[in-house]
């Protein structure tokens, strides 16, 4: 089997507040036997589009490098986040221009066991384990950008690998 490679950055978000489905003490199975361990962070204007800036950055050094003869694929993980007028369906822009960062991870479940978990932080940097983190919690995100070139598209996926919990 060929070893696939690819380009990968650490990246810590600034503050943020954790919103939509929130995975983080066990991994959920519904769409993966595997389990996925994921949450979603709205970030501020400034904040969001620098990162975007650097995923796409990851992006363009993986197709450079390995992905000649690809499609690049859309930017999908730090976009600006939007909701949905219930009456219209219409998609509406965040007032204060915030962006959603999209994370997840494989938990690889092995004898009923995940092989890896997020490691979870209080505010002052201690190792804690707790159940109840929900939306609206203030926290920070480690992630991994990872560019990939496989199928015919080179991206970039952003892989959760720690969680700071502010507030």
């Amino acid at each position: 089997m060929a070893k696939t490679e690819h380009i990968v950055k650490k990246y810590t978000t600034g503050k943020g507040q954790l919103t939509g489905f929130i995975s983080l003490d066990k991994p959920s199975t519904k769409f993966d036997k595997d389990g996925i361990y994921s949450t979603n962070i709205l970030l501020s204007e400034e904040e969001g589009a620098k990162l975007a800036d650097e995923i796409k950055a990851v992006r363009t050094e993986q197709f450079k490098k390995f992905g000649k003869g690809t499609k690049v694929t859309e930017l999908t993980q730090c976009v600006p986040f939007t909701t949905v007028d219930e009456e219209t369906g219409e998609e509406i822009p965040d007032e204060e221009g915030r962006y959603v960062l999209k994370t997840k991870a494989g938990a690889y479940i092995k004898d009923g066991k995940p092989s890896f978990k997020p490691q979870l932080f209080d505010a002052k940097g201690n190792k804690i384990s707790i159940s109840n983190i929900g939306a609206g919690t203030v926290a920070k995100l480690a992630v991994e950008l990872s560019g990939y070139s496989v199928a015919g598209k080179t991206g970039v996926s952003v892989k959760l690998k720690a969680v700071q919990i502010i507030d």
